[in-house]
C-alpha cells in the first residue's frame, strides 16, 4: 500500500481530486465522461506532468479492454452511468456514447494499492466491491456510495470491520480538522458532490 496515493473513482468535475492534491497526495482519477477528463487535463497540467495525477478515461466495468455504452445525463451530470436506468432515474433523458473499460485489478496493476479509495461510480459500486473482494489487495480505507446492503456485505467480506454512514446533503456542515489527520491542512467548503 502506498500511503501517499488516493484513488478517485468517479472523478466527476474533479472537486475531490483537487482537494486530495492540495493535501499533498498523489491521485489516480477514473472518469468515463470524456468532457470531464479533458477539463481535468486542462485544470491540472502541472500535477499530471509531475506524476502527481493520472487521469484514467474509462468506465469501471466487469471486464477491462471493452467498449461499452455509457449514458450521459446532461441535466444531472453526476448521475451519468454505464447503467442506463441509473442515468435516467427520475425521468431524466440520457445520451448514449461509447467508452472504454477498466477493472479495479487493472488500476491496481498500473498504479499500485492506494491508502484511500473513493468510489462513486453511479450504480457500479457493488461491482467494484466484488472486484475488491476477488482481487485481495486492500486499501486501508474505502468509501462507496452505499446503494445496497450487498455492497456493504462485500466490503465486510473484504475484511473491513468499521463503517461510517454520511449524508452527502450535509457536507456543507463539514469542516476539515486542523491539524489534519492525514496530509496537509486544506481549508475547504464541501457540498453535495
Amino acid at each position: 500500500m502506498q500511503r501517499d496515493l488516493i484513488y478517485d473513482l468517479g472523478m466527476h468535475r474533479g472537486d475531490d481530486t483537487r482537494f486530495y492534491l492540495a493535501k499533498g497526495f498523489r491521485v489516480v482519477a477514473l472518469e468515463a465522461n470524456p468532457a470531464f477528463c479533458a477539463a481535468a487535463r486542462a485544470a491540472f497540467p502541472e500535477d499530471i506532468a509531475a506524476g502527481r495525477l493520472a487521469v484514467e478515461e474509462a468506465a469501471l466495468w466487469h471486464s477491462g479492454g471493452e467498449r461499452i455504452s455509457f449514458w450521459l445525463n446532461h441535466e444531472k451530470d453526476d448521475w451519468s452511468s454505464a447503467l442506463r436506468p441509473w442515468a435516467e432515474k427520475g425521468g431524466h433523458a440520457a445520451e448514449e456514447i461509447e467508452v472504454g473499460t477498466l477493472t479495479l485489478p487493472d488500476l491496481l496493476d498500473r498504479h499500485g494499492v492506494p491508502y484511500y479509495l473513493k468510489c462513486d461510480i453511479e450504480g457500479m459500486d457493488e461491482a467494484f466491491a466484488g472486484q475488491l473482494l476477488r482481487d485481495g489487495r486492500r486499501p486501508a480505507h474505502v468509501s462507496i456510495e452505499a446503494c445496497s446492503l450487498d455492497a456493504l456485505a462485500l466490503l465486510r467480506a473484504c475484511g473491513y470491520d468499521r463503517v461510517q454512514i454520511v449524508n452527502q446533503a450535509l457536507h456543507y456542515c463539514a469542516v476539515p480538522p486542523d491539524p489534519p489527520r492525514e496530509g496537509s491542512f486544506v481549508a475547504a467548503q464541501f457540498h453535495g458532490h
